[in-house]
């Protein structure tokens, strides 16, 4: 641009919402920050996305209806604090929050997982998502973690994104919340306990994503303590021990909702592990979800 007024111009006809996917991934440039494709929107979330919903089901299941068939009425996982401690950096790391972790397997008894069937499509999951569990604890609180990932059918497992939530802080504002963005008050006021040996709902924020989830391949979704899933990061999170269950059943339907936009134009083939930024990948393994004691 010769002119000021040259660059605002180009930069307003622009779309004003610009996606990078898979930085790091392409093959020029493996590690870098290079993406292996770009898309570009009018808004964010694209008006294109739709919601699609899965249901948590008995054994590992992520169900498109609410599960029904009398199994599986609730699954309990141990409270890990350490986890929030827990920070694994690559062997490589250097401090630079982009490196990935090393991110660890999970431990069966301090995590519940759940997964779809193979996906028949290549879907860009595009904005916030939400997870709403009906949860029951030992204690009158809990600090909980929910993260979705690719099983590829490779076998590795990457990582896309996480959500934090500390149930005291469940309240809503319905005024400013939707169907895939749950806005929590945060204030001192709205706080309240778990009622004890009660399931009670609470929606849980999948933070913003845009991945690529590919045709062959399973989404998973993760229940479990913070920690273990950010390069750098640690949690103040409250004492142990405790053990949190969430129900699996048609009257409590646990979900996880997420916005998928159709026949977009993204790169073919699986990104590279580990080369994608912020997106480590581990072998996929199964974790068998345990049974809780409380009845839904």
């Amino acid at each position: 641009f010769t002119t000021l007024d040259e660059a605002r111009a180009a930069i307003e006809s622009a779309p004003p919402v610009r996606l990078l996917l898979e930085m790091g991934g392409d093959p020029q440039s493996l590690g870098g920050p290079v993406p292996r494709g770009e898309l570009s929107f009018e808004a964010w979330p694209p008006p294109t996305a739709e919601p699609i919903t899965w249901y948590l089901g008995s054994e590992n299941a992520l169900l498109t209806e609410p599960n029904n068939d009398g199994s599986g009425a609730a699954h309990s996982f141990a409270f890990d604090a350490e986890n929030s401690q827990r920070v694994t950096e690559a062997a490589d790391d250097d401090g630079n929050e982009f490196d990935n972790l090393a991110w660890e397997p999970l431990v069966e008894g301090n995590a519940l997982a759940y997964e779809t069937e193979l996906f028949t499509d290549d879907l860009l999951l595009a904005g916030s998502g939400v997870v709403e569990l009906w949860v029951a604890s030992t204690a009158d609180d809990a600090d909980l973690q929910v993260t979705i990932s690719e099983i590829r059918p490779d076998g590795q497992e990457m990582y896309i994104q996480t959500g934090w939530l500390r149930a005291s802080h469940r309240a809503l504002d319905d005024s400013r919340s939707s169907a895939l963005l749950p806005f929590h008050t945060h204030a001192e006021i709205d706080l309240g306990p778990l009622p004890a040996g009660e399931f009670t709902p609470i929606q849980v924020e999948i933070f913003p994503a845009a991945h690529v989830v590919r045709a062959g391949s399973r989404l998973r979704l993760v229940i479990d303590s913070p920690g273990g899933t950010r390069n750098l990061w640690k949690f103040d999170v409250l004492e142990g021990p405790a053990t949190h269950s969430v129900a699996l059943t048609g009257a409590m339907p646990s979900s996880i909702t997420l916005p998928f936009v159709r026949d977009a134009e993204v790169p073919v083939g699986l990104p590279p592990c580990p080369d994608t930024r912020s997106q480590p990948c581990r072998p996929y393994l199964t974790v068998a979800n345990s049974p809780s004691a409380l009845t839904p």
